[in-house]
């Protein structure tokens, strides 16, 4: 892996899921600047305002084959092993893709960030454990507060 920041403002971003792991992601992605599309069968609240706000647009429907298709980066984030295996069977050579249940499957991975006004420090244990990264970004967050 190679780290780089990527502005995701001018990409075509799909989240397929709408659970908290994919709130999770599309907050991220609104926070910088990104629109995004949603696919599934149910959403949090979360989701939900923010497609009654314009922030995404949302099709509250199972996922269905050809789906993928014209978007620059995709986040697979369903609890239905078949449907992320689905997603991922469709992804073309120049699209991102994060899969949110088998990081094997995925060719780019998100960095927790802290960030303040005199910069940003990203943190990867490359998806080997995400509660070990959270438990760095609060100590590096005390740190820089200090």
């Amino acid at each position: 892996m190679y780290p780089i920041l990527v502005d995701v403002s001018q990409l075509k971003i799909l989240v397929i899921g709408g659970g908290q792991i994919a709130t999770r992601k599309l907050a991220g992605l609104l926070a910088a600047g990104a629109t995004a599309t949603v696919i599934a069968p149910s959403v949090t609240p979360e989701i939900s305002q923010w497609q009654k706000t314009g922030q995404v647009q949302l099709y509250q429907r199972a996922f269905a084959a050809g789906d993928t298709v014209g978007f620059d980066m995709l986040f697979i984030a369903t609890n239905q092993p078949a449907v992320n295996e689905a997603a991922f069977a469709e992804r073309t050579p120049g699209q991102l893709v994060n899969d949110t249940t088998a990081k094997e499957r995925s060719n780019f991975m998100n960095l927790a960030l802290v960030k303040n006004e005199a910069g940003t420090v990203g943190i990867t244990t490359f998806g080997a454990s995400p509660a070990t990264a959270k438990v760095w970004k609060e100590k590096i967050r005390q740190v820089l507060a200090e």
